[in-house]
């Protein structure tokens, strides 16, 4: 594939390193408050540039304090926060992507593909519920969570670019155009098994969400 192939792979890794941007300062900000002291959240589309919002009525504050921001409250102090797996799968987003653009010739691996079509889908699910709690439940817009959603749109729709990029690709596991086998060209990947392919994205996003967790 030629080096142009590498711009959806490269806005996919755009869109993942965004993603990972905000759901880490989502998960700073709720690291803060652990403490049970009042500090300032990061509630801007663009965080970590101006001053703090210490006035605790944003959307950021509300979403914050609404216990739909974490999970397992009961087993860990404070719970977990939603946005931690979000940095994971985030992460591993970023990982694939990157190795696309090192490997464009992967794009035209449909298991390859499928694997992260599928993984972008995540953010994508994730934030149609969260979104619907902020708008219907809590009734509050908050600016990191809008950019989450933003950003999971983006990976997903540049993640679905990447693959249909790849379907026009005249290879399709091992064969030609005519069904017959053939050789693979020079600068191509041998393509994966679906199976294995599936398998290896499961075990990436198991360490992915274990690690920070566990940490």
């Amino acid at each position: 594939m030629s080096a142009s192939s590498r711009r959806w792979p490269i806005l996919l890794a755009v869109a993942a390193a965004l993603g990972l941007l905000f759901t880490g300062f989502s998960t700073y900000d709720f690291a803060l408050y652990l403490d049970r002291q009042v500090h300032g959240l990061h509630c801007s589309f663009i965080p970590g540039i101006g001053g703090a919002d210490v006035s605790g009525t944003s959307g950021c504050h509300v979403t914050l304090m609404s216990p739909y921001s974490s999970v397992f409250r009961r087993a860990l102090w404070g719970g977990l926060p939603v946005s931690l797996p979000g940095m994971a799968v985030f992460s591993l987003l970023l990982y694939r992507a990157l190795d696309l653009v090192l490997r464009p010739e992967r794009a035209a691996d449909r298991s390859v593909t499928g694997v992260v079509l599928g993984l972008a889908l995540l953010p994508v699910i994730a934030s149609l519920v969260m979104g619907a709690i902020a708008l219907v439940v809590l009734d509050a817009a908050c600016k990191l969570c809008i950019g989450t959603y933003a950003a999971s749109l983006m990976a997903f729709g540049a993640a679905l670019a990447v693959r249909r990029q790849g379907a026009r690709h005249p290879r399709v596991r091992g064969r030609d155009v005519d069904g017959v086998d053939a050789p693979a060209p020079r600068g191509t990947a041998r393509p994966s098994a679906p199976g294995r392919e599936a398998l290896i994205g499961v075990a990436q996003l198991v360490a992915f969400l274990a690690l920070p967790t566990l940490a």
